[in-house]
């Protein structure tokens, strides 16, 4: 374990985050409160996305949507957002495109850092660019989907504009020795598929059909008795032209037509019966009428459509379209807040100078109080493996606070100080006499104490007796008592190891003095003192008693602001190292 120059290191998981995560969704709600991921929120009319203008449009967030993945090269996280989408179109070019549902992932890519003014860390959206959020649509291109309903639909409006006309101007025609007024009708009939426009586009894109229906008339024929008076016919045109189709929208180019008669068949009623009985019963003239009119048909269409030209619909690109939900999440994002991550201000006294926070590939560590030399950007992980959270006390700092208890004054119970310059003398332990002389602390796979004693008078009523003596204490988490919770952190005393050659009083006394005494208090001092550190430089919980006195710590800054909880517990074991003392949970 290596703190990298800070006094503490702590340590959030992927999984840890996720919590927070939720937590930060579930706590949105629809109004979506400050320092939260909304559920939902609403795109304003008059949103402009490439050529088309909205109507408005509502954005769905669904928990299942939230996720997150480190993001080290920002020394941050990338928020995924799983949006749902409806946006209503202003004044559409056709039907279908009034509405659109899609489905979209936002990017966020959201540096890690201090709210100002605090020590907390969070994700920092305050003077977030725009750039930063990017949006993916996962539904697809909305309008190549439905290109062929677009289409079609065009051709709609094109009829019900005029662009194609309902009917075909009366005409003179002159041919085969007789006149005769030609008028007609185009028909565009939704409830009717004979009499209904219809366009279908190439599987290659490259070419379109129109297929117009169309009612051709003869009247006013002359000579009288020539043909029977009235004829109609009813046929399809087939006009198929150049189509094709760019990011922004598709153009059919009528300027270069080719245009096809379908086979004519009768009209209804008289005139009808009279173009049956024209083919039949009036010689050539009659025989030449399929020609004559397709003829005429042909020639009206080639240069109807022709004049047309290039006929173009426009619409917003997808990249148009990602861009527009990508600022409208953007703006989401940065009216809210900063996202907390871990809030130690809000629980308890806190004694943290500075916090940096540092995205690792699967973990978020953060140094806490920087010391000389101190390097965020060299963190790498502590998390052992299977824990969601982990603590790590530099060694620096453990022996900082083993010294500092030990040199309180005696009525807090310390050794006074001026230890060991000045003994620290107890006086009848079992009828004797004791003066510890020296005890050095040191980090090995336990918290070492290495120590001299002398028990006065010892030998004859007024020999004194010289030993040394080590201990090596371990520690392990145990559930705090009574109701309020939290969990404490248990010394686990070895045997001492005590000078040879004593006699047997004599090492009773000391592993006594030392296992039960005042070494063991003090130990069980520091422990103490290292809870309540534990806790201070994290932010967790500090739970105390009627009187005062810790009973037990929070295993993480649980509170979170317009948030709520996030429940964690410290795990043992309790790992000891030369570098220092590592919790997890």
């Amino acid at each position: 374990m290596n703190t990298q120059g800070f006094q503490v290191v702590a340590e959030l998981s992927q999984a840890f985050l996720n919590q927070i995560f939720q937590a930060t969704w579930t706590s949105g709600g629809p109004a979506g409160a400050p320092n939260t991921l909304p559920h939902s929120f609403d795109i304003p009319a008059g949103t402009i996305i490439g050529s088309y203008t909205l109507d408005g449009g509502q954005v769905q967030i669904p928990m299942s949507g939230v996720s997150f993945a480190m993001a080290p090269p920002i020394n941050g996280i990338d928020v995924t957002l799983g949006l749902q989408l409806q946006l209503q179109i202003h004044n559409p070019p056709v039907p279908s495109a009034s509405m659109f549902i899609m489905t979209a992932d936002v990017h966020a890519l959201l540096p890690l850092g201090n709210p100002p003014g605090t020590i907390n860390v969070g994700l920092i959206v305050e003077g977030l660019p725009s750039s930063s959020v990017t949006a993916i649509l996962t539904s697809g291109d909305p309008f190549d989907a439905n290109l062929g309903a677009f289409f079609s639909e065009y051709l709609d409006v094109m009829y019900r504009d005029g662009t194609i006309p309902n009917t075909i101007p009366m005409q003179t025609l002159s041919q085969f020795g007789i006149t005769a007024d030609v008028s007609g009708d185009i028909y565009d009939d939704p409830n009717d598929p004979a009499r209904k426009i219809t366009g279908t586009i190439a599987a290659d894109h490259a070419h379109a059909t129109i297929s117009l229906p169309i009612h051709l008339r003869l009247a006013n024929i002359s000579p009288v008795g020539t043909l029977p008076d009235p004829i109609g016919v009813l046929t399809r045109v087939d006009v198929t032209a150049p189509f094709s189709v760019a990011p922004n929208g598709f153009t059919i180019d009528l300027s270069m037509p080719s245009v096809s008669v379908e086979p004519l068949t009768p009209a209804p009623g008289v005139e009808g019966t009279n173009y049956s009985l024209a083919l039949t019963n009036y010689g050539f003239i009659g025989a030449g009428l399929p020609f004559l009119l397709s003829s005429q048909i042909q020639n009206y269409v080639t240069t109807l459509v022709t004049n047309m030209g290039p006929q173009t619909v426009t619409h917003p690109t997808v990249g148009q379209i990602q861009d527009a939900i990508a600022f409208a999440a953007w703006q989401q994002l940065t009216s809210r807040g900063d996202i907390n991550v871990w809030t130690p201000q809000t629980v308890g006294p806190v004694m943290i100078n500075d916090t940096a926070p540092k995205a690792l590939a699967n973990s978020l560590a953060i140094g806490i109080d920087a010391g000389p030399g101190a390097n965020r950007d060299a963190l790498t992980s502590l998390l052992p493996a299977g824990r969601t959270f982990a603590v790590g006390i530099s060694a620096s700092k453990v022996l900082e606070l083993v010294q500092n208890q030990m040199h309180q004054p005696e009525a807090n119970g310390g050794f006074g100080p001026d230890f060991p310059h000045t003994p620290f003398v107890v006086h009848n332990v079992d009828g004797h006499n004791a003066r510890l002389t020296r005890l050095d602390p040191s980090l090995t796979t336990a918290i070492h104490m290495d120590g001299d004693v002398t028990v006065i008078n010892a030998i004859l009523g007024s020999i004194d007796v010289d030993a040394s003596f080590t201990e090596d204490v371990g520690l392990h988490w145990a559930p705090g008592p009574g109701p309020t919770g939290g969990q404490v952190l248990v010394p686990d005393p070895g045997t001492p190891d005590v000078s040879e050659g004593l006699l047997w009083w004599i090492l009773s006394f000391i592993v006594g003095f030392v296992t039960f005494g005042t070494v063991g208090a003090i130990i069980a001092i520091i422990v103490m003192a290292i809870v309540t550190s534990i806790a201070n430089g994290i932010g967790s919980r500090v739970i105390v008693n009627a009187v005062g006195a810790v009973t037990g710590i929070g295993a993480w800054p649980d509170t979170l602001p317009n948030v709520g909880t996030v429940p964690a517990t410290f795990e043992n074991p309790v790992t000891i190292s030369p570098d220092g003392i590592l919790i997890s949970g």
